[in-house]
């Protein structure tokens, strides 16, 4: 493998469209509120307007989070001659995005809740978790590309 070799791997387009699909639920719960207010007299209440509004706004949200990811073209992980970034892990506070292979320890398969995950190990000992299940790819695949991207960074060679 060359050293200005990048590999990137997209989102897979049903993690957006789940999103989407929760956001439609919720747009459901705001036309039946409204079928329900319109319909009846005791509905017109203060919290019955609040939580209208609740639920339009979490539509919104959800829905063009959804679009968001559904629509954007950075890929959810990148892999190059320099390093990593990692999108699947977006809501991890702790977790770094993105790493440089130097820093690498180790690569572990994990099964957890969220299904197959690969933990890249960094020497500080942060983890960042590349959750399969986002990407667009066999986790088999992944690891393999990983592995021999760090093995290049450290200079490692298959014997001959």
């Amino acid at each position: 493998m060359s050293d200005a070799s990048v590999v990137s791997y997209r989102l897979r387009p049903a993690v957006g469209l789940r999103m989407v699909g929760v956001g439609f639920v919720w747009l459901a719960a705001f036309v039946l509120l409204e079928v329900l207010r319109a319909t009846t007299d005791w509905l017109d209440g203060g919290i019955f307007g609040v939580l209208r509004i609740v639920f339009a706004i979490v539509f919104v949200v959800i829905a063009g989070a959804g679009a968001v990811m559904i629509l954007d073209p950075r890929p959810g992980l990148r892999l190059d001659a320099d390093g990593f970034t990692n999108r699947t892990n977006v809501l991890r506070r702790n977790s770094p995005r993105q790493g440089a292979w130097k820093e690498v320890d180790d690569v572990v398969r994990s099964d957890g809740a969220g299904g197959p995950t690969l933990l890249i190990q960094l020497n500080d000992g942060r983890r960042s978790p590349i959750f399969a299940k986002m990407l667009a790819a066999r986790l088999d695949d992944i690891e393999q590309e990983i592995r021999t991207h760090l093995n290049d960074a450290h200079g490692y060679r298959p014997l001959q």
